[in-house]
């Protein structure tokens, strides 16, 4: 049976593999490429809700606007 120093050590190993895995990653350009993706879409989904409330609100003005 490994003693708490030992299973201490692993976990830390672990833990610095682990980190740097991460930091390659979201270092990489493929990962870059996906945020910006990821922020295209967001961005033109905003885009989008905002449109349709500006045309909810049109139709709102024009239905409750007396002739």
């Amino acid at each position: 049976m490994p003693s708490k120093a030992d299973v201490k050590a692993w976990k830390a190993q672990l833990v610095a593999q682990a980190e740097q895995q991460i930091l390659k990653l979201t270092d990489s350009d493929r990962f870059k490429q996906y945020l910006r993706t990821c922020l295209d879409t967001l961005t033109f989904d905003l885009i989008l809700v905002k449109l349709d409330q500006k045309q909810e609100f049109l139709i709102h003005e024009k239905l409750c606007t007396p002739l």
